[in-house]
């Protein structure tokens, strides 16, 4: 009863709430990915390195065959946003969202690049979570914008840009490039 209490009076204000809620998001699109089919790998808390900082963090990190992805997560409860080609608005407001998930993606890419000895494209998907509204005028150059109720399927969907082997290679320079703390991975490689 003692527990229940505190954690009633933790969750006491709204920030608070928002932070749990959001919490519980994160790890219900976690839960959804590693459901992903076999053939798969998430990395999540994927930290990449290149000159020794772990200041680069990127939520989720999904190799398999229909590619590689940077996945920006954006916790947005009841807003409403609109998607354009260069830029995203929420509630009236302009935001640096599509930049910092192409950021992510073309970071990702050099390190890895350069890990595995080949070209790796990580494209860049922007995952609005509780958004009250979605309205896309126009899709934006190099980011997906999606939902958390569809990115499983969505990824699922992608054509076939992996093979095997090079999904298998991608993965194994993830794990050699990642700085960030214990093993967050979830292997679903065959």
């Amino acid at each position: 009863m003692v527990a229940l209490r505190g954690t009633a009076k933790r969750l006491s204000s709204r920030t608070e709430r928002a932070a749990h809620a959001a919490a519980k998001q994160e790890l219900k699109i976690r839960d959804e990915l590693a459901d992903l089919p076999a053939g798969w790998f998430i990395h999540n808390s994927f930290t990449p390195h290149d000159d020794g900082s772990d200041d680069h963090y990127i939520d989720h990190l999904v190799v398999g065959p229909g590619g590689v992805f940077s996945i920006h997560l954006e916790h947005q409860p009841g807003a409403r946003v609109w998607v354009s080609e260069h830029k995203v608005i929420i509630n009236g407001r302009d935001t640096e969202d599509l930049r910092e998930a192409r950021f992510e993606a073309r970071y990702a890419g050099g390190v890895l690049t350069e890990a595995c000895g080949f070209t790796v494209t990580v494209q860049a998907v922007l995952v609005l979570i509780d958004a009250a509204t979605v309205q896309t005028l126009s899709c934006p150059a190099e980011v997906h914008v999606r939902t958390q109720h569809d990115i499983r399927d969505w990824l699922c969907k992608q054509p076939i840009r992996l093979d095997a082997d090079a999904a298998r290679t991608v993965t194994e320079c993830v794990r050699r490039v990642d700085t960030s703390p214990g093993d967050s991975s979830v292997g679903l490689l065959e």
